[in-house]
């Protein structure tokens, strides 16, 4: 039953969930709750593999498994640690190409065998969660630069100055505008 909740919680706050920050933030204090875990980190890999922070729930301790554990072609997951506390990692995947991990910890206890299984289910949703992500910052990415020179498109570059003018107008930070005009470019 904690298992369905979990799943079933994940997948409504997936779908549902437009800011890909409060989806993970959400998720990774639900997958807390439901493993009696003191913590829950969920890790996103960017385009060219690199880990990038999604979400943390709890404390975090001083280690980084997924950064070794996502490097690492012979290991074998869900996988479990003790230094500095006993835990628990299980990566991200979808349609076969590793996208992320989602890692649990506490104090003192380590996990059984159906949390195994429930870390390794919610991973499965979470690799969904992961790609989602990952297409609405291509997606933001592409409506708001140029194509031909990675510069932000007129209406993006609109955008941010009206957001600098009006912080500059609450006093909260000082701004200056620089126009260059390029005769012939």
């Amino acid at each position: 039953q904690n298992r369905e909740r979990l799943l079933l919680f994940l997948v409504r706050t997936i779908r549902d969930e437009v800011e890909p920050d409060r989806m993970l933030a959400r998720a990774a204090a639900a997958i807390a709750h439901a493993t009696d875990a003191e913590g829950c980190r969920i890790v996103t890999l960017t385009e060219k593999d690199a880990p990038s922070h999604g979400a943390e729930f709890g404390e975090v301790p001083a280690f980084d498994i997924e950064n070794a554990a996502l490097c690492d072609p012979t290991a074998t997951f869900p996988i479990a640690f003790d230094a500095p506390r006993p835990g628990m990692l299980s990566p991200t995947s979808y349609r076969g190409r590793q996208n992320g991990a989602v890692s649990i910890w506490r104090e003192a206890r380590p996990f059984d065998p159906d949390t195994r299984d429930l870390l390794v289910s919610v991973a499965d949703q979470l690799g969904i969660a992961n790609e989602q992500i990952a297409v609405h910052h291509r997606l933001l990415h592409l409506s708001t630069t140029d194509a031909l020179t990675g510069l932000l498109n007129r209406r993006a570059f609109h955008d941010k100055l009206n957001r600098r003018f009006a912080r500059a107008a609450r006093g909260q930070e000082k701004a200056a505008l620089f126009y260059l005009d390029l005769d012939n470019f």
